[in-house]
């Protein structure tokens, strides 16, 4: 969902809308917003009119900047057009759609939006913030020295960007800053190839993590006495590293700008302690493998994060295709017939009468009362009769009978009964 976030974000600052970030993810979490109607919904919600059309390619000139422009065949599926550049640049995948938003003296205004988005960035990167909370508690309330200092820093500063690599590896992000740069410079190329895999086995960002982890876990807990063998671990490291750039610039010609960046800090930081006098102690490291081990757990525990995220993104992805009106009618006509109840059973309300849907509950059943809730919000958008079947009504007990009602809640919309892929709360975006 991040490019529909960046999409709904630039279209906003494009009509004068500052937004915070957190408002915009919480807008387009919904079963259909990774699609065009989870943007025009999010729009709806900030009182911001839109207006979606099918046109033919002469008339889109006749078009005041900013729109969004769907692109049904690329991954990225919307691009927000500012200007005639962009227009050009969206042209050849464009079939037709596109999306125009106005600002309206009802759009919801939110103030201190930069503060908000300070406090969700804190919020969403808690790692760093505790890895930088620690640091600097070291540093004042420790003061190890300056050397151990400057190894601390930047084996935080190694985290940082291995944790960029551990989100493009398992979290299913796109590398797009500094990743695509002339034909020299492509990030993706480099970490796709079968060398960004050592021994066929470990990826670049897993080692990374893995490594400055252990070196600032390491400096943390470790006296000054067992520092060689951080210094040892650099110059394993420094090894990696030459492979890296070897494979880099003589093998597959292409750079990766964040696995050079790890290279460097592995090799200043090897630089600052070669400066300096190290001694090896050869007593056995029971806290450098403590560090090994706490940086294991922790990588662990990140890749399952960054995972689970990755696969709930998926399943948005998906469920969002079964909210394709056509797709919903043709699974709802191989759902079995029941007849309309009566009126006079129903406590009736909403609006129209083309789309009809009637919940039959039951006060004493505990998944009814979630299906309560959502009936006003139903009520905006379609006809509802919910049908109380705690009632001993001879000819509402025949009817049920007939239709085979024999569970609570059983819903039914124009005739049919819901096909089990749908839930109440998410009907409305099929109407």
């Amino acid at each position: 969902m991040d490019l529909e976030k960046k999409t709904l974000k630039k279209l906003l600052q494009s009509i004068g809308v500052k937004v915070p970030n957190s408002v915009v993810k919480r807008l387009l979490d919904t079963p259909v917003g990774t699609t065009l109607r989870g943007l025009s919904d999010a729009l709806d919600s900030l009182n911001i009119d839109n207006d979606v059309y099918q046109l033919p390619p002469e008339y889109l000139k006749e078009l005041d900047y900013p729109y969004v422009m769907v692109l049904p065949h690329r991954e990225d599926a919307f691009a927000v057009v500012e200007n005639e550049e962009n227009r050009i640049k969206a042209m050849p995948e464009w079939k037709g759609v596109v999306l125009v938003a106005r600002k309206t003296s009802e759009t919801f205004i939110y103030k201190n939006v930069w503060l908000r988005n300070a406090v969700g960035y804190i919020i969403d990167n808690q790692m760093y913030l505790i890895i930088a909370t620690l640091l600097f508690l070291f540093i004042v309330f420790a003061w190890p020295g300056l050397r151990v200092v400057c190894h601390s820093v930047m084996s935080a500063l190694g985290i940082w960007v291995s944790t960029i690599l551990l989100r493009r590896d398992y979290g299913g992000d796109i590398l797009e800053k500094y990743c695509k740069i002339g034909k020299v410079v492509d990030c993706e190329q480099v970490l796709s190839s079968k060398g960004s895999l050592l021994f066929g086995l470990f990826r670049m960002s897993d080692l990374a993590f893995l490594f400055f982890s252990t070196q600032l876990f390491f400096a943390l807990i470790a006296n000054s006495d067992l520092l060689g063998y951080a210094f040892l671990l650099l110059l394993v490291g420094c090894c990696f590293t030459l492979y890296s750039v070897i494979y880099q610039i003589a093998v597959i010609r292409k750079i990766c700008l964040y696995c050079m960046a790890i290279n460097l800090m592995v090799w200043i930081d090897t630089i600052m302690f070669a400066f300096n006098r190290i001694t090896i102690n050869l007593q056995t490291p029971f806290v450098l493998i403590l560090s090994g081990v706490v940086a294991y757990v922790t990588w662990y525990i990140v890749i399952h994060y960054l995972s689970v995220a990755s696969q709930n993104e998926s399943f948005k992805h998906r469920d969002s295709a079964l909210y394709n009106k056509e797709l919903f009618d043709w699974l709802l006509s191989k759902e079995r017939p029941i007849d309309e109840v009566d009126d006079k059973y129903a406590d009736v309300g909403g609006v129209g009468e083309d789309n009809i849907i009637t919940l039959f509950v039951h006060p004493g059943c505990k998944k009814c009362k979630r299906v309560y809730k959502y009936i006003p919000e139903l009520r905006k958008v379609a006809k509802v009769k919910t049908v109380s079947l705690a009632s001993n009504d001879i000819d509402l007990n025949e009817y049920c009978r007939k239709n085979h009602i024999d569970k609570t809640p059983t819903i039914v919309f124009n005739g049919r009964e819901l096909p089990e892929l749908y839930s109440v709360e998410n009907l409305k975006y099929v109407l």
